[in-house]
């Protein structure tokens, strides 16, 4: 009889503790399901996002690498005797924003009476059309170390190396607003850019000063904010901030130098690959300092929105 008792208490607890269990679980059940969503929404979005930035990332690389190609392209033309697709101007136009095909053109200028020989650029592979190439290093043919006249009235080979000139980047940024786009290769290969909203220098009188400057985007790393505000300088006609050197003479170049270029640029120096300040240098790109095998810098007007 007592054991019959027994069996019959372990049942009663047996299903008492079932339905409790079951109770509990319409409670706790619907919290973890609950739970389990609030994790599995965030993660789900997270992955998306995740997505979309390796998809991201594989265009710029890939677009890196069409960039890369095209400097490749533009050293063995300038390595080439055949003549350049670059030679002939197309036609005349007031603007690179009006050009369809990559090429030179004769731009003419608001406040000049004849046009000037330049090369624009079609469907540039990060930024859009319409650009204007101001500056262009690829293979250290063209001797940048000038005087002022020089680097005044621009100098060089348009369909190898060139500076546009200082006067004629002070008629075309004060015509219209523009901004800037600066590429760089490294010796490594490496591939960086700098782009800024804006971009104006000042006239002849006021030594070619960087006027404007607008807000910057890209992987290079900020290094012309350092020459706001500066005047232009050459070997010939030292304008920069330094009291105890010329710093045009002492590295090789020509810029807006400042004392000289503490966290600057210097962009027209010296074509060679020993990582120095007198060569070809962006320091925003990190250290060690790195020498820079090719150079672009570009204006496209701006559109107002």
């Amino acid at each position: 009889m007592s054991t019959l008792r027994a069996v019959l208490a372990l049942l009663i607890f047996k299903a008492s503790f079932e339905s409790s269990a079951e109770k509990e679980c319409g409670h706790i059940c619907p919290r973890l399901e609950h739970l389990e969503c609030l994790i599995d929404g965030p993660l789900t979005n997270l992955e998306k996002l995740s997505e979309l930035f390796l998809e991201s990332q594989r265009k710029t690389t890939h677009n890196e690498h069409l960039i890369l190609e095209g400097v490749e392209q533009l050293k063995r033309q300038a390595n080439t005797t055949s003549p350049s697709l670059l030679a002939t101007p197309l036609e005349t136009i007031h603007t690179c924003r009006k050009t369809y095909h990559s090429g030179q053109y004769l731009l003419q200028l608001r406040d000049k009476s004849a046009p000037i020989a330049v090369v624009c650029l079609h469907k540039h592979q990060l930024t859009g059309d319409g650009w204007l190439v101001i500056q262009q290093r690829v293979d250290g043919s063209e001797n940048f170390f000038r005087n002022w006249v020089d680097y005044r009235d621009g100098f060089g080979n348009l369909s190898r190396e060139f500076w546009l000139g200082l006067e004629n980047i002070y008629h075309i940024t004060n015509a219209a607003p523009h901004e800037l786009l600066v590429e760089m290769v490294g010796f490594d290969n490496t591939f960086h850019y700098a782009r800024y909203s804006s971009f104006e220098i000042g006239s002849e009188e006021e030594k070619y000063v960087l006027n404007k400057l607008g807000g910057y985007s890209g992987t290079a790393g900020d290094s012309l904010r350092a020459h706001l505000g500066m005047r232009f300088s050459t070997y010939d006609n030292d304008n920069d901030q330094a009291q105890s050197t010329d710093c045009a003479v002492t590295y090789i170049g020509a810029w807006w130098y400042d004392q000289c270029f503490a966290d600057g640029a210097n962009l027209n120096g010296k074509y060679e690959n020993n990582g120095k300040y007198q060569s070809i240098i962006w320091l925003g790109m990190g250290r060690p300092m790195k020498s820079l095998k090719y150079v672009r810098m570009l204006l496209r007007e701006t559109i107002s929105k």
